[in-house]
């Protein structure tokens, strides 16, 4: 089985319990897939979720959520690359940041990127956690903890680190 990140934005917030509603409404199309969810991280802004599933490829993913009329932008086989344990401290956050990148990576790049980076995560108060990377090397998804988005968008700009979005979370299993 592979993992799967499903990447969704709204133009209107979306409360996660719709979401849920809706996927539990395709159970049966989940289980004909052999698609289970794992766990989501949903905007604070109820603006963007990214949902990572177990299932034999994307396109069974991709199935499920045409079929249930789940919107998403991508859906997409990933590595998952532990960078730290989470802990959360007090008056932190988990933020998702969002990456497109210009030059494909493997998971020695990423850890190089993590690496190169940290004094400057370091100011910003930013600690990566785990990061999803496609099996094309073409994008990431990374959790961090953080003081809030911000620092995190901050922190990936001044150390030269491309993104497409950084948003605070809420983890659902």
């Amino acid at each position: 089985m592979a993992l799967i990140v499903v990447e969704r934005s709204f133009e209107q917030s979306t409360p996660f319990e719709r979401l849920a509603a809706m996927e539990l409404a395709v159970a049966d199309c989940l289980r004909r897939y052999r698609v289970r969810p794992l766990y989501s991280y949903h905007a604070r802004d109820q603006c963007n979720t990214v949902c990572i599933y177990e299932a034999p490829d994307a396109d069974a993913v991709r199935a499920t959520q045409d079929e249930g009329g789940l919107a998403y932008e991508r859906a997409w086989n990933a590595r998952m690359i532990p960078v730290n344990e989470e802990k959360l401290p007090q008056g932190y956050q988990r933020v998702i940041v969002q990456r497109e990148l210009s030059s494909r990576l493997d998971e020695q790049g990423v850890s190089g990127i993590h690496a190169r980076t940290a004094s400057c995560m370091n100011i910003y108060r930013v600690k990566p956690i785990v990061t999803y990377l496609s099996a094309d090397g073409s994008r990431t998804v990374c959790l961090f903890t953080a003081p809030d988005a911000e620092s995190a968008r901050l922190a990936s700009v001044h150390a030269g680190v491309p993104l497409v979005r950084a948003w605070s979370a809420i983890f659902h299993e």
